[in-house]
């Protein structure tokens, strides 16, 4: 985000681009942390992660990576008892996207 924020004159639409990623990602964080109840917080995990999936699926690489990014966010990724009522399957398949977000951060596969 930095480097575009240096050259958002000359190219206004990456800085858009980032900005609606990020919006996207506080939207997964509000939407999980709006309801009390672990249940209910771990079916809304479960949602995001069908839809992260869906989005993959359908090769949107940076919407599946903005829900990941919500999900990853401090303050849903502490939520250790919501995790916990998370089904298994769903939590097989957000480790395997973690992994695949991992890749695309190693600055030595660049």
């Amino acid at each position: 985000v930095i480097i575009w924020k240096q050259t958002s004159k000359s190219a206004p639409n990456i800085g858009a681009f980032e900005a609606f990623s990020h919006r996207i990602s506080c939207l997964v964080a509000t939407e999980v942390l709006r309801d009390d109840t672990e249940k209910i917080r771990a079916r809304m995990i479960s949602r995001l992660i069908n839809a992260a999936e869906k989005c993959h699926k359908l090769s949107n690489f940076q919407s599946c990576r903005s829900i990941l990014c919500g999900l990853q966010s401090p303050a849903v990724y502490r939520l250790h008892r919501t995790w916990g009522y998370v089904r298994k399957r769903h939590s097989t398949k957000y480790q395997v996207f973690e992994c695949i977000c991992r890749l695309y951060r190693d600055p030595r596969l660049s």
